[in-house]
């Protein structure tokens, strides 16, 4: 395991490209750790680091977010004002977002998100070219949450059309049943949603299609 002080970072070359090729970056670690079966390794929040299997291993990571109540709000109102058309008048921005509910609706999405995953970050989601709303998926048992016409799962948030309720979604989604996009089709006038809702859930890793068509 290495392990980088954040004073290292700015240090590191390429500016840490997405890549498995982390050679590069060994000799700049400022911690360096062999770990033996049984061994545990606490490393602070926001520390870089990399481990590599020398062989055939399980590996068990956890990740602990401490509850930061005025970081949250902060982080809710800068993404509210990020989507604004009037990025320049912030604080008209902020009051008519507290006005209005939205960033109770925020904290309410960024807890969800929590809950589903862990803690907010990216997640590749797949291109939509690879499924077929023809196929059926099978859910799988992944932590979810659902509020308001939005489904927050492996830590995305998919939002639901609303003519869907939250309770036709948790009736749905449920681990290991089978979904088809014609039994989200039924929920809503409109197929097309309820296609897009399908699709949503299958590029997210929610579900998975496993089985031909017709079976």
């Amino acid at each position: 395991m290495w392990v980088w002080e954040n004073d290292t970072l700015p240090k590191l070359p390429d500016n840490r490209e997405i890549s498995l090729h982390t050679d590069k970056y060994l000799k700049s670690a400022d911690h360096e750790f062999t770990l033996s079966p049984g061994d545990f390794l606490c490393i602070p929040a926001g520390r870089f680091h990399l481990f590599r299997n020398n062989g055939p291993a399980v590996f068990l990571g956890m990740s602990y977010y401490r509850e930061d109540n005025h970081d949250e709000l902060l982080q809710a109102i800068s993404t509210l004002v990020r989507r604004s058309e009037n990025q320049q008048d912030l604080a008209n921005t902020a009051l008519v977002a507290a006005s209005n509910g939205e960033i109770h609706r925020e904290l309410d999405r960024r807890q969800s998100q929590r809950l589903s995953r862990g803690h907010l970050g990216p997640y590749r989601i797949l291109p939509v070219e690879l499924f077929n709303v023809d196929l059926p998926a099978e859910c799988l048992d992944v932590p979810f949450a659902v509020n308001n016409n939005q489904i927050s799962v492996m830590g995305q948030s998919i939002s639901v059309p609303e003519s869907i309720s939250d309770e036709d979604i948790s009736r749905f989604f449920q681990p290991g049943k089978v979904l088809r996009a014609v039994d989200l089709q039924k929920l809503t006038d409109n197929p097309s949603e309820g296609n897009a809702l399908f699709i949503a859930l299958l590029r997210v890793g929610a579900t998975f299609q496993t089985t031909e068509a017709g079976s």
